[in-house]
C-alpha cells in the first residue's frame, strides 16, 4: 500500500500511483505486488488519510522527512485533509516538515498547504 511505498522511500512509484490514479486513466498500476488499477481518486484519498503503525503515521508523515520537494507538494495537493491529521503523539506533518527539513521546505511547502486549503 501507499504506507509501504513511503517507508521504503519509492519516490517514484508512489508519484506513479498518485499521477495515474488522479488523471482517471485506467492503466495497469500495480507497485510491489500491490494492485492499483482499480483505484479511484476517492481510494486514493482515504488511503491519504489512513493512520498505520505503532505511531499512527499517514503516508504524509512517512513522507515529510526524506521525501523530494515535488512529492511533497503532490500529496499535499491530492488530498489536503492529510495536513490536519495528527499522529498517536498529537504532531502533524507541518511538525515533522519543521524538526526534520531546513531551507526553504517549511516555507514551500506551507505555500502549498494554503494554496490547497478547501474554502470554507
Amino acid at each position: 500500500d501507499l504506507h509501504i511505498l513511503c517507508e521504503e522511500a519509492k519516490w517514484g512509484q508512489l508519484k506513479r500511483v498518485i499521477t495515474t490514479v488522479t488523471s482517471g486513466e485506467q492503466q495497469d498500476v500495480s507497485e510491489d505486488d500491490f494492485d492499483y488499477s482499480e483505484w479511484t481518486s476517492d481510494d486514493l484519498k482515504r488511503e491519504l488519510r489512513k493512520k498505520e503503525g505503532p505511531y499512527e503515521w499517514t503516508p504524509l508523515m512517512l513522507s515529510c522527512v526524506r521525501a523530494p520537494l515535488d512529492l511533497l507538494a503532490l500529496l499535499v495537493q491530492t488530498e489536503p485533509a492529510a495536513c490536519l491529521i495528527a499522529d498517536k503523539s498529537g504532531s502533524l506533518p507541518i511538525h515533522f516538515l519543521s524538526c526534520w527539513r531546513r531551507g526553504n521546505f517549511v516555507d514551500v511547502l506551507l505555500k502549498v498547504m494554503v494554496e490547497s486549503a478547501p474554502v470554507s
